[in-house]
C-alpha cells in the first residue's frame, strides 16, 4: 500500500478532530453547539484542501499490507498490556480514569454530580468516541454490558491513535525497507531518558525497582520527562492526539491549519497545548521572517489569517476555554510540592531574583543531571543533523524551561507540557539512525556512525523505563494469578467528595455552565 501525509491526512484529521464534534454536539446547548459545529466543520473542509505544487506532502511510501496487519498487531498488544481493554494490571492513574470513563458512559453530558454539587471539568476528549457508543448500550443493556464493550472500545480507539502516528513516523522519514520499519517501531515503543542511570546515581534502586513501585520516572523528585510507553499506560488521554498533532505539525508547511491543529490538541491535552504552541510561535515567526525577505508579507498574513484557523479561533477556542477554567486547578489557589521550582502559579512575596538564587544553589546540579540524561545527552548527539533546524534549538529551550514552571498541587506541568518536545527529540534520533543506516547500507563511514553508536547505546539504556513499565503488568498478573486486576476503586465520582484535578464545585456559578452547556 502506498502512503503519503496527502493520503493520510483525511483520517487523521478526522481522528483528532471526532473528540471535538462530540463536545461541540452534546455538551453545548443547540443555540451555541450547532453554529460551532458548522463553524468547526468548514474549517475542516478547509485544513483539507490540498497545497497547490507541494510535492513533498506528495511523497509516498510501500508499505505491504502483511506489514501494515503486523504493525496494528503490535500497537494491539503494547496498549493491551498497559490495561487499555480493562483485563490485564492497570497503574495506580487508572482509579480516576476509569471513574471519569464510567461517568461518561452512565451519566448525561455534561456530568454533573448532584450530591457534591459539582461537575466533570476535564480534559476528557479522548474518551468521548468510546464512551458515545457505549451510552447507548447502556441505554438497552445496562451498566455491565456497556462498560465491558466500552473498555473494549477505548482499547481499540487508542491503538488505532497509536497505530496513525506510526504511519505519519514512516511517511515522515520516507522509509524504504522493513529495517527501516522496525527501527522506527522499536524507537516509537521503546523511546526514553535513562532513568536507570538517575536511579543509581540517587541510590534508589531498592525503591523505583521494588514490587509495589517499578517506576522509574519519580527518581528525580520534581522534574520528569514520561516516556513514550510511561504516557500510553498513564496518561494516553492526553497523550495520543496530541503526538498526531505533532506530527501533522511537522508536516504542515505554513501556518494555515495551526489553530485547528491546537483545539485538537487542546480537547484532550491543554497542558502539551502549551508545548506545542512554543514549537508552533517559532517556526510561524520563521515563516513570517521568510515571507517577509521574499517580499511576501501579504501572503504571510492571509495563511495566518485563514479561515480554517479564524473559525476555530472564534468559534470553538473560547468554549474549551470557558470550560477548562472551570476546573478546580485553574481556578484554585492551592499550590503544593515538596520543593519549589523557580516560577509558580501563585504571588510569591520573595522576589524572582533572590528565588533564582535559592534555586540555583539548592538544585541546580540535580536539574543539570536530570535535564542530560532524559534528553541533553541525545540532543548533544543529533546537533550535527539539527544545526540549521530551528525547531532543534527551540525543543532545547522549550525543555530547559518547562520544569520551572509549577501550576496545581503537582508537577503535571513538567510531565504533560513537555509531551510534544520530547516526543520531537524521539523523532530526530529516528532521522539521525535512519540517516546512520543508509550510510551504511551504502558503505560510507564517518565520525556521524560513532554517533549514531553513542546514540544507540543511551537509547538502549534508556529502554530499560519502557522495559520496567511493560514488565510491571506482567509481574503483577503473574503473582496475582489472573489478569483481572482493573483499578476501580473509586468507580465513580458520584458519592465522592468535590475533586481537585477532575472538577469543578458550584458549577452554576462558572461561565461555561452558566451560559454554554446543556441544561
Amino acid at each position: 500500500m502506498n502512503l503519503s501525509y496527502s493520503k493520510l491526512k483525511f483520517p487523521v484529521f478526522a481522528y483528532i478532530s471526532l473528540p471535538v464534534f462530540l463536545f461541540l454536539a452534546f455538551y453545548l446547548r443547540l443555540s451555541i453547539g450547532i453554529p460551532c459545529i458548522i463553524a468547526y466543520a468548514v474549517a475542516m473542509f478547509f485544513s483539507l484542501k490540498k497545497e497547490k505544487n507541494d510535492k513533498d506532502l506528495e511523497k509516498q511510501i510501500f508499505v505491504s499490507t502483511k506489514t501494515l496487519v503486523f504493525l496494528f498487531a503490535v500497537v494491539l498488544l503494547w496498549t493491551f498490556l498497559g490495561g487499555l481493554n480493562g483485563h490485564w494490571f492497570q497503574t495506580s492513574d487508572w482509579d480516576c480514569r476509569n471513574a471519569i470513563f464510567r461517568d461518561l458512559i452512565t451519566h448525561y453530558w455534561p456530568v454533573r454530580y448532584w450530591q457534591s454539587n459539582s461537575a466533570l471539568a476535564y480534559y476528557i476528549g479522548h474518551w468521548l468516541p468510546a464512551a458515545a457508543i457505549a451510552r447507548l448500550i447502556f441505554r438497552f443493556g445496562g451498566e455491565s454490558i456497556a462498560w465491558a464493550v466500552g473498555q473494549n472500545l477505548l482499547w481499540i480507539w487508542t491503538a488505532i491513535g497509536l497505530y496513525l502516528i506510526l504511519l505519519l513516523l514512516m511517511a515522515y522519514h520516507q522509509i524504504k525497507n522493513n529495517k527501516q520499519i522496525f527501527l522506527v517501531l522499536l524507537t516509537f515503543v521503546f523511546f526514553s531518558g535513562m532513568d536507570i542511570i538517575g536511579v543509581c546515581l540517587t541510590d534508589n534502586v531498592s525503591y523505583l525497582l521494588g514490587p509495589d513501585v517499578l517506576h522509574l520516572e519519580w527518581w528525580s523528585d520534581i522534574y520528569q520527562y514520561s516516556s513514550i510507553t510511561t504516557c500510553v499506560y498513564w496518561v494516553f488521554n492526553q497523550s495520543i492526539i496530541p503526538w498526531l498533532t505533532v506530527m501533522c505539525f511537522l508536516f504542515e508547511k505554513t501556518p494555515k491549519n495551526y489553530i485547528f491543529i491546537c483545539v485538537a490538541c487542546l480537547a484532550c491535552g491543554p497542558l502539551p497545548l502549551v508545548g506545542l504552541a512554543i514549537l508552533m510561535l517559532a517556526r510561524g515567526i520563521e515563516y513570517i521572517v521568510k515571507e517577509i525577505r521574499n517580499c511576501e508579507f501579504g501572503k504571510a498574513v492571509r495563511n495566518i489569517l485563514f479561515p480554517s484557523n479564524l473559525l476555530c479561533m472564534v468559534t470553538v477556542v473560547p468554549v474549551y476555554l470557558s470550560f477548562y477554567l472551570c476546573n478546580n486547578a485553574t481556578s484554585g489557589t492551592l499550590n503544593g510540592g515538596a520543593e519549589e521550582p523557580i516560577l509558580t502559579a501563585t504571588v510569591e512575596t520573595v522576589s524572582i531574583a533572590n528565588r533564582v538564587w535559592g534555586w540555583a544553589s539548592n538544585n541546580l546540579l540535580k536539574f543539570l543531571a536530570f535535564f542530560l540524561l532524559e534528553v541533553g545527552i541525545y540532543l548533544i548527539l543529533i546537533f550535527k543533523e539539527n544545526k540549521n533546524n530551528l525547531l532543534y534549538y527551540t525543543v532545547w529551550l522549550s525543555l530547559l524551561l518547562i520544569p520551572h514552571f509549577h501550576v496545581g498541587i503537582s508537577n503535571d506541568f513538567c510531565m504533560r507540557a513537555s509531551i510534544p518536545s520530547v516526543f520531537l527529540v524521539m523523532v530526530f534520533c529516528e532521522k539521525m539512525l535512519l540517516k546512520n543506516m543508509e550510510d551504511v547500507r551504502l558503505h560510507k563511514k564517518s565520525r556521524g556512525n560513532i554517533r549514531a553508536l553513542l546514540l544507540s547505546v543511551a537509547l538502549a539504556i534508556g529502554a530499560v523505563t519502557p522495559c520496567v513499565e511493560i514488565g510491571r503488568g506482567i509481574y503483577h498478573v503473574v503473582e496475582a494469578g489472573t489478569v483481572n486486576l482493573a483499578n476501580d476503586t473509586i468507580y465513580t465520582f458520584d458519592d465522592d467528595s468535590v475533586t481537585y484535578n477532575f472538577s469543578t464545585e458550584d458549577p452554576d456559578s462558572k461561565l461555561f455552565f452558566r451560559y454554554f452547556a446543556q441544561r
